[in-house]
């Protein structure tokens, strides 16, 4: 696979709490993250993650993640497969059909295993950096619009100094690239 994804790209992959059901926003940058679904989440406000109105209260579950290479490609290969479309198969055939209809069954655990092997999870390092930098001074999305540019600026400063504490291996020159 070529890795055509965009270095900043990072993804929101939620749970809710009714239902179970999971819900995933990919190609995100650190400040639309930030701005969408963070400053959000922390100050009870509603919020959009893939087209589904919600707040703090309805779930059960968030992820804040880094896309690695290949991250990208594997989820539109899924979507594709899941839609009838993967340039796998042809039209129609017996075998897209088949494929298709495995895809769905198993739309969950495959989206989890791209998201444990071609993700970084940054999720605690952007809710403490957010309750280093914005708490105090953020009790509404419209506090953050306001102060927008510094506010910016000492978040990523905090997210990059706490992953650098954190990461190890290969992977660590990736994720803060992403982040830079």
């Amino acid at each position: 696979m070529t890795d055509t994804q965009d270095p900043q790209a990072m993804a929101v992959f939620v749970q809710l709490k009714e239902g179970g059901e999971e819900l995933l926003v990919r190609n995100m940058t650190l400040e639309r993250v930030l701005e969408e679904v963070v400053v959000p989440y922390n100050t009870s406000e509603l919020f959009f993650i893939d087209g589904i109105r919600a707040d703090a209260s309805k779930i059960h579950r968030i992820k804040i993640l880094v896309q690695q290479p290949d991250f990208e490609v594997l989820m539109s290969e899924l979507f594709k497969t899941i839609a009838g479309r993967s340039p796998q198969f042809l039209p129609n055939s017996p075998r897209a059909k088949s494929a298709t209809e495995d895809a769905i069954r198993n739309k969950s655990e495959r989206i989890t295993a791209i998201v444990e092997q071609y993700s970084e999870d940054i999720t605690s390092q952007m809710m403490d950096a957010y309750a280093a930098t914005m708490m105090g001074s953020v009790s509404k999305l419209q506090d953050f619009q306001d102060e927008r540019k510094a506010l910016l600026d000492g978040f990523r400063k905090r997210v990059i100094d706490s992953v650098q504490a954190i990461a190890t291996g290969a992977g660590t020159a990736y994720l803060l690239a992403a982040l830079g």
